[in-house]
């Protein structure tokens, strides 16, 4: 059998097979024989059972982008972290630290909690009235019989931790998945990049929340390139490469001399420049660079939107950008932030939701707001269009995997990582 028909057999098999019945064989097929440079495979996008084995080869794995501290600044604050079918309870206690605790009642299963954020001294089951405290103890359970022990029954906890004003959760560690620590690099590189921004002290001026009808590998391989940013935002590249788009727009980012002097005046503010390899090896990714030519900032007109963040003293019109897969994004140019939380709800269902944030001196009425949000929630709107549409040919029993091209290198890495957890061995095992 030549080598065409042999990958065109494989691609019926997996198209038909996997609807038949997956298993961890199917699975393994499927991994083994990707082909490097491509695009998945179809079952990859619409499999239930993979999802599922998603859910526990990566998502119980890692580092997950819960949300942002100032989300949570007194005691009894908290807000509700949703991902993949299960609800966690951000929360900070009076002594000052912050929990994640499992959304699930100890005693039936019933969630303890149902608003998405708010202030509380407890939470109270709304089934048979079992109450626990901010930190996930067990203060009252009515009419049990002698012999119970509350301190067994106490919320679920998972690790969580604090990086730049970055809310993390490991969910894996309530199943008793010892989390692997943050490495020593990804923990610098994010100092390194996020610490000018000061996000730690930095608000939440807007929150929006897109419910896109497409698998999450699909919405994150989109914002991961910018192959298709000339034909689906006109709005962008007008901002990001100097009132040009399409191919002949990117060259103005990558003309050298142009790049060269746009460096040496970021260095002389005292600025950061440059970037940490894109690499299938970690979950992380960091970059400072140049907007396009005539703006300050990603907003219409590329006109200042906020006041400076951190320690910013002048516009230098760069943007920085750090990446902590599955889920988490910051992109943040010198007079707001944004954070992306790619959250998958389905096998072909994801949210996205970005945050934005402002120094806490900012003083932005509605039309502040507006001009804030204008320029990612144009691009996303836009986004949300072409990848459902994207879903449904990926859906089709027709599709077949094409090659990534040159400008699909942040998709192509991703797909790469993903392809070793969902390989690995190791790993948490669901309940």
């Amino acid at each position: 059998m030549s080598g065409t028909a042999a990958r065109n057999g494989s691609h019926a098999a997996s198209a038909l097979g996997i609807q038949a019945g997956d298993d961890a064989a199917m699975l393994a097929g499927l991994v083994s024989r990707q082909r490097g440079g491509y695009c998945l495979e179809r079952a990859f996008y619409t499999s239930p059972a993979i999802y599922q084995r998603e859910i526990e080869a990566v998502l119980l794995r890692q580092w997950l982008l819960a949300g942002h501290i100032s989300s949570v600044p007194r005691a009894g604050d908290y807000f509700l972290f949703e991902i993949a079918g299960e609800s966690i309870i951000v929360a900070r206690t009076a002594g000052g630290e912050l929990n994640a605790l499992v959304n699930v009642c100890r005693h039936r299963g019933a969630p303890v909690c149902s608003k998405s954020a708010g202030n509380a001294r407890s939470f109270v089951c709304p089934y048979h009235a079992w109450r626990f405290d901010l930190e996930g103890a067990l203060v009252r359970a009515p009419s049990m019989p002698a012999g119970f022990e509350p301190g067994e029954h106490g919320l679920k906890r998972c690790p969580v931790q604090v990086v730049e004003g970055l809310i993390l959760v490991h969910l894996g560690g309530a199943l008793g998945c010892e989390p692997e620590p943050l490495s020593s690099e990804i923990l610098r590189d994010l100092s390194t990049f996020l610490g000018p921004h000061d996000l730690a002290s930095a608000v939440v001026a807007a929150r929006r929340r897109f419910a896109i009808a497409a698998n999450w590998k699909i919405v994150l391989e989109n914002f991961l390139e910018c192959y298709h940013c000339g034909p689906v935002h006109p709005e962008y590249c007008a901002v990001m490469y100097g009132k040009r788009s399409g191919p002949e727009g990117a060259a103005v980012q990558h003309d050298p001399a142009w790049k060269r002097a746009w460096a040496e005046r970021a260095q002389e503010l005292g600025h950061l420049t440059g970037d940490t390899p894109l690499s299938a090896d970690t979950p992380h990714c960091c970059s400072r660079r140049p907007i396009g030519r005539g703006s300050l900032t990603q907003s219409r007109g590329g006109e200042p939107v906020a006041p400076l963040m951190g320690t910013y003293r002048a516009y230098d019109s760069g943007i920085t950008q750090a990446q902590l897969l599955p889920t988490g994004y910051v992109i943040a140019p010198c007079d707001y932030a944004v954070l992306y939380q790619f959250l998958p709800t389905g096998p072909l269902t994801t949210d996205l939701i970005l945050s934005w944030l402002v120094a806490p001196t900012a003083r932005l009425d509605d039309d502040g707001i507006a001009r804030l949000t204008w320029f990612w929630q144009t691009t996303i709107e836009q986004d949300q269009a072409i990848i459902e549409s994207t879903q449904r040919g990926v859906s089709s029993r027709f599709f077949e995997p094409g090659p990534y091209g040159e400008r699909e290198t942040g998709s192509a890495t991703f797909t790469a990582w993903y392809l070793r957890q969902m390989a690995a061995e190791k790993g948490a095992k669901s309940a």
